[in-house]
């Protein structure tokens, strides 16, 4: 619990001379940060919950989330869940994996369409952001009412980091959740993408340095092994398989080869 307030606190604060040119302190300033705060918040907490309701099913415990603050970017380096067991079987960590990211990009694709039907004006944003497809399908969808991703702009721009963050989860390598849903249905292969998603973050990192840094710490942060079943021989359901392509639309819909340009 201290670690989820100190989360909140260090992302509120991190952002305070985002919302404009104004005093730091102006009523406008402290809102923007506020609402920033508890969209971004509620999108991390909705993709936690989304991994434990799914492993409470198939009866598995997993640690309480531990968020991560951070003082530089946007405040957080998001949370941390450990698996207190093995899964039983690929099904079941498929399911497991998959929960998370879909929660969350449920809650992303609401405030978006939210966002748009509002029709706020959108602040002119300090860097040229990515554009993510479901942010062209929602802008087309509601005849441009959505706008440009703003940094200026604390809905779009929680939406946006939302986005990202969920895109880079969905990544097939080791112990991220792409990487689960890989593994449980290619098993043989799970190490092969990981080495693949290392060079392949190597290479983008020359448009994007933040892929670099990413590399560098999924690597220090011993993420690299794929998580192990109890019975590897039984195939994932077809519900499971379900839930994977279920990801991998969302990892096309929220990617951003550039994300800052």
């Amino acid at each position: 619990m201290f670690a989820f307030a100190a989360t909140c606190v260090c992302v509120f604060i991190v952002n305070l001379p985002r919302w404009g040119a104004g005093p730091l302190l102006s009523p406008d300033s402290l809102w923007h940060s506020f609402v920033f705060t508890v969209l971004l918040m509620s999108i991390l907490v909705t993709h936690e919950l989304g991994h434990l309701w799914v492993a409470r099913l198939h009866r598995l415990r997993l640690s309480v989330p531990w968020f991560v603050p951070f003082p530089w970017l946007v405040g957080t380096m998001g949370a941390v869940i450990v698996p207190l067991d093995t899964p039983r079987d690929r099904s079941s960590l498929t399911e497991m994996a998959a929960g998370g990211p879909l929660a969350g990009a449920a809650v992303v694709v609401i405030a978006l369409v939210g966002r748009a039907i509002a029709g706020v004006p959108v602040p002119e944003s300090s860097v040229d952001l990515g554009v993510p497809l479901v942010w062209h399908a929602v802008n087309f969808a509601s005849l441009g009412r959505l706008g440009a991703p703003s940094t200026a702009d604390p809905v779009g721009f929680a939406c946006w980091i939302g986005c990202l963050v969920t895109a880079m989860n969905l990544l097939p390598f080791g112990q991220l959740d792409g990487g689960h849903l890989f593994s449980s249905l290619f098993p043989k292969y799970a190490k092969r993408a990981t080495w693949a998603v290392t060079a392949g973050l190597i290479v983008m990192g020359a448009a994007w340095w933040g892929w670099l840094l990413w590399c560098v710490a999924l690597h220090l942060f011993g993420s690299r092994e794929p998580m192990d079943v109890r019975n590897e021989s039984a195939v994932p359901s077809a519900r499971a398989r379900r839930l994977v392509w279920a990801c991998w639309v969302v990892f096309v819909l929220f990617a951003m080869p550039i994300p800052i340009g």
